[in-house]
């Protein structure tokens, strides 16, 4: 069997696990529920992460911004500290990677709340400095004008924000891009996450930043696909907002036959904030 077999097989049961999983829950308090809901995926994560990240509840602070409650925070547990406070963690901009939100059934008021909370994410500003891989590019950039003849005036460095994501587990058959009303289009750059998964319809959204002019939300309906690809693409944010020594890791490449085959609908937004890169000044 093929590796893009395998992994298809791996992800479809692991897809159908978590659905079953939820509907293990008999009690009917919504915070029992929640932490349910929360720890099935937590279970999930620490099998599929690899290992210098954490999956843990919290709030993520900056110097000036700090998010609400998050279900799940995913943060750099080997360079970063964090702080345990009473009825919750503290986490620093710097440490977190992405912050994910969990609900158990579709609806507005789900949406919303997801809305919310990725907004209050996407506010926090980390006050990194160069690291590793922005010092090595800086350094190419300046041999590259140095042979080139070009005048090199410095590169200015946008760093990724924390990254947002968030799990329906039931509902939302009927959840697409036609529901997108004008007054939330205007706001996706701020509002939507990065990722979000349907689980039970089999439904992904995914927000791409390719250009200024080139920003959009992907819906796709792949059924029992879903959690593959959503997987793949949680672990593609995480690696572009870490410093590898290795070669980065795309689950993508190993399942490529799967991903060309999924039809997309594209929703182009505004950006209302800088796109992360780097870009030498006055080239």
């Amino acid at each position: 069997m093929a590796i893009h077999e395998l992994l298809q097989r791996y992800f479809r049961s692991k897809n159908r696990q978590l659905i079953a999983s939820c509907d293990q829950t008999v009690c009917e308090h919504p915070g029992l529920i929640g932490g349910h809901r929360e720890n099935i995926i937590n279970l999930y994560l620490n099998d599929i992460l690899p290992s210098r990240f954490k999956v843990e509840k919290g709030m993520i602070y900056g110097l000036v911004h700090k998010s609400k409650e998050v279900d799940i925070v995913i943060w750099d547990s080997q360079n970063f500290p964090k702080l345990d406070m009473q009825g919750h963690s503290l986490f620093f901009a710097e440490a977190a990677k992405l912050a994910l939100e969990v609900k158990s059934n579709y609806s507005v008021n789900n949406l919303n709340d997801i809305f919310d909370k990725s907004e209050a994410v996407r506010n926090i500003i980390s006050m990194s400095g160069p690291d590793m891989a922005d010092e090595i590019d800086f350094l190419r950039q300046q041999l590259y004008a140095f042979m080139s003849g070009k005048e090199f005036n410095g590169v200015l460095i946008k760093k990724h924000h924390i990254a947002t994501a968030a799990i329906i587990y039931k509902g939302g058959n009927t959840f697409g891009p036609d529901l997108i009303e004008d007054d939330l289009l205007d706001n996706v750059d701020d509002k939507w996450p990065d990722i979000m998964i349907l689980l039970e319809a089999g439904k992904v959204v995914l927000k791409h930043y390719e250009d200024v002019d080139d920003s959009y939300l992907e819906f796709f309906d792949v059924g029992e696909d879903a959690l593959l690809l959503f997987t793949s693409s949680l672990l593609g944010l995480l690696t572009e907002r870490s410093v590898n020594i290795e070669d980065p890791f795309y689950l993508r490449k190993y399942a490529f036959q799967i991903f060309d085959k999924f039809t997309t609908t594209k929703v182009p937004f505004r950006l209302t904030r800088p796109i992360p890169g780097r870009r030498v000044i006055g080239w």
